[in-house]
């Protein structure tokens, strides 16, 4: 047992220094800011996370039903996990947005938030281990690893809270 644990936590530890080094590494691209864009998020069009790997009522179901083969679980289990992994890009494409956003607001801005600016970094630091835990918790699935299960509420939480802190930054007046 102890030595799936050490697995585990070499390879969680390499995941996450690898993602590290990919963004450290990576020339900073800043996409087109547009103000507008960031009254368009809404952690509403993730919610189908919630559900996508609770399978008890679905599988529950298709057992039930004539006709059911072990392959239609299979698929179901495929294609839920293609479906999340779709999610989780929507949503790391909107968190880059929102955090590139909130950056941009905070430079310009005349007020001087050094709370804020600890806070983004405290919370892109807990987006990215949500995320990398996210896409760990969908490729154990494939193997049916019996891992406490993923809460998406606290992953939505993060773009949410900075939606927010972008919106009070633009109501701020601007620096000269």
């Amino acid at each position: 047992m102890e030595l799936y644990l050490y697995i585990a936590a070499v390879f969680l530890a390499t995941g996450c220094a690898g993602l590290t080094f990919r963004k450290l590494l990576a020339p900073p691209v800043e996409p087109e800011f547009d103000l507008a864009r960031l009254g368009t998020f809404s952690a509403e069009v993730y919610r189908p996370l919630e559900r996508l790997f609770d399978e008890g009522g679905d599988v529950a179901f298709l057992r039930g039903r004539s006709g059911w083969a072990p392959a239609m679980e299979k698929k179901l289990r495929s294609d839920r996990r293609r479906v999340f992994r779709s999610y989780l890009r929507q949503l790391r494409s909107d968190w880059a947005y929102l955090h590139m956003a909130a950056r941009y607001l905070l430079a310009h801005s005349c007020g001087d938030r050094p709370d804020l600016a600890w806070a983004l970094i405290r919370q892109g630091a807990r987006f990215w281990v949500l995320m990398t835990w996210a896409n760990l918790w969908v490729e154990a699935s494939y193997y049916r690893l019996a891992l406490p299960p993923f809460n998406v509420r606290r992953l939505l939480s993060v773009p949410d809270w900075l939606q927010g802190q972008a919106q009070d930054l633009i109501a701020m007046p601007a620096a000269g």
